[in-house]
Formats: structure tokens, C-alpha cells, sequence
């Protein structure tokens, strides 16, 4: 039996702090918690919005290090909340009790990984299930027109739009065991994702700090999805880049040889001059599945990535 590869000291200083970043962030949810019942209606959507950004940060790192359940539970509170963020589904008992509950089964999931474990609660299926089916309510809440709260512009009209993403990592983001992988990951469900990653600032490897982020990333998105949808992806990591979205208006361009019913869609910018190659590796992605590897060497890959 081949012998288990020990993570490097750098990727263990990883862990650890994606462990302390946890605790908070847990502690964060419990109190929010504790209070929404009673909370003014005024602050509510702050609350759920501090909600969302805990359990979206928790996914992040929990994806980097392969922790799957943690993955798992975090998705399914993420998927409760952003109902409860658009109005789909309204805050009452059986939402608090599932939230409350997926809550401590989280926690005791990240301390069975942080001691090396494997979890065995037997409740994790069952409150992941709960946590989905309130999806079922949102049909009614439609249909009522509770999804009034959500400002108009943010709400995705069925058309298609582009949008060019800037993001440029710093030191930061990866001390606290982020992965952009991940980002790009999500990016590619909302639409057609272009990626490009400029390697410009990649000193020599003889004059590479190991701590430092040198890569900068140009997204370029199209899909029936809102500004907010957009800047979401970014939520849990927005301290710890420069970021810059700008949405890009979208002409439909006759192009020689097509049927009359057949049109291209490019943006304004690219209709007036031809479109330059970013430097850098470039690629396309569309729902590309995350790379099967260990823990330690997907933390790893993602350090040497900088």
C-alpha cells in the first residue's frame, strides 16, 4: 500500500487558518441566528446577507481542501439562503429549525475534519434534504409576489448579457486558503465563460516570493444572469483582491453567408475593431468538473499557481 503523501508546512499554516476562519464564521451564523426572529424588517436583509457571505465563505475553503460534506451542507444553506434573499421563501420556524440545525452539523462536520476524521453524523443526509426541499415553496412565493424586495435591476430579465470581470488576486485570498479555481468554476454555471490569466507579473522563479500572487485574471461572461448574480461569485473574497465588473452591451451582428435567421452576438466594442488576444493562458470553460486529487495537492496546486 502506497504511503500517504504529509502536506508541506505551507499547506498545513493553510489549513489552520482555514480552520480559525471557520470558528468565526460559525459563530457569526449562530449569532445572526440567534436574532433574526425578532429583527427590525429593516435589517433583515443585511442578516441574511451576512449569512450567505459566512456559509459562501466556509464552501470556498472547504472546496480547496476537498472537505465534500463541508462542501455538501454549506451548498444546501447557500441554496436556503439565497431563497430567502430573493423573496422566494419567507423566515419562519421550519426554515429557522433547518438553518439552526444544518448549522451545528456543520460545525461538528469541520471539527471532525480538522482532527483528520472522516464525519459519521447520520444526520447529514437528512438535514441536506430538508434544507433542498424548501425549493418547493417557491413556486407559491412567486405567485404571491414576494420577490418584491430584490431590487428591479438585479433581476434577470430572460435576456442575454456580457460581462467583463477584472479580478486580481493578492496575497491575501490564498493565506486564507482560497482557491480561484473555484471562481472560475462558478463563473462557468452562470454562462459561456472566456478566462484569461496574465502571467506578466510571474517574476523568475529565482526571484518568486512563494507568498506573493503575481497572477491577474479577464473574465469574459454571457448568460441570462444579473449584476448581482455576477458580483456574488466574488462575495467571500472581496477584501482580499481588486475586482472590477463592468456589464457590456450585446448587438446582434448580421454576419455574410448565414441564413436571415441566424445572428451573431458580439458586443459593441468588438463590432468596431478586431478583438486583441489577452496575454497570458487562455481557455474556455463551461461547467468544467473540479480535478480529482488529494487535499494536499489541491492545495498545493493552487499555491504554485501564484
Amino acid at each position: 500500500m502506497a504511503k500517504k503523501k504529509k502536506p508541506s508546512a505551507q499547506i498545513e499554516k493553510f489549513r489552520l487558518t482555514f480552520f480559525e476562519e471557520c470558528a468565526e464564521r460559525l459563530s457569526d451564523i449562530e449569532t445572526v441566528l440567534d436574532v433574526l426572529p425578532n429583527a427590525d424588517s429593516g435589517d433583515v436583509a443585511e442578516m441574511l446577507n451576512t449569512l450567505f457571505r459566512s456559509v459562501h465563505s466556509i464552501k470556498g475553503g472547504a472546496g480547496a481542501f476537498n472537505f465534500s460534506q463541508t462542501v455538501e451542507i454549506s451548498h444546501a444553506m447557500e441554496t436556503c439562503l439565497d431563497l430567502l434573499r430573493s423573496g422566494k421563501i419567507q423566515i419562519d420556524s421550519r426554515v429557522l429549525d433547518a438553518l439552526i440545525e444544518a448549522r451545528d452539523i456543520l460545525a461538528d462536520t469541520i471539527d471532525s475534519e480538522k482532527a483528520g476524521n472522516k464525519p459519521k453524523n447520520e444526520n447529514i443526509g437528512n438535514v441536506i434534504t430538508s434544507l433542498l426541499a424548501l425549493q418547493s415553496d417557491t413556486g407559491l412565493a412567486a405567485a404571491e409576489g414576494k420577490t418584491k424586495n430584490r431590487p428591479k435591476e438585479n433581476v434577470s430579465n430572460g435576456k442575454q448579457k456580457k460581462y467583463v470581470i477584472k479580478f486580481n488576486p493578492t496575497a491575501r485570498l490564498y493565506e486564507a486558503a482560497n482557491d480561484p479555481l473555484l471562481l472560475v468554476r462558478e463563473l462557468s454555471s452562470l454562462g459561456d465563460l472566456k478566462t484569461s490569466a496574465d502571467t506578466n507579473l510571474v517574476p523568475l522563479l529565482s526571484k518568486m516570493d512563494p507568498l506573493d500572487s503575481y497572477i491577474h485574471w479577464e473574465f469574459e461572461l454571457i448568460g441570462d444572469v444579473s449584476f448581482t448574480d455576477v458580483e456574488e461569485v466574488f462575495e467571500f473574497v472581496s477584501d482580499a483582491c481588486a475586482l472590477q465588473i463592468e456589464e457590456v452591451s450585446l448587438v446582434s451582428v448580421d454576419k455574410p453567408g448565414r441564413s436571415d435567421t441566424e445572428t451573431v452576438v458580439t458586443s459593441e466594442a468588438e463590432s468596431l475593431a478586431p478583438a486583441q488576444q489577452p496575454s497570458g493562458l487562455s481557455l474556455r470553460s463551461k461547467n468544467a468538473p473540479p480535478p480529482a486529487c488529494q487535499t494536499h495537492e489541491r492545495a498545493e496546486n493552487y499555491l504554485c499557481a501564484r
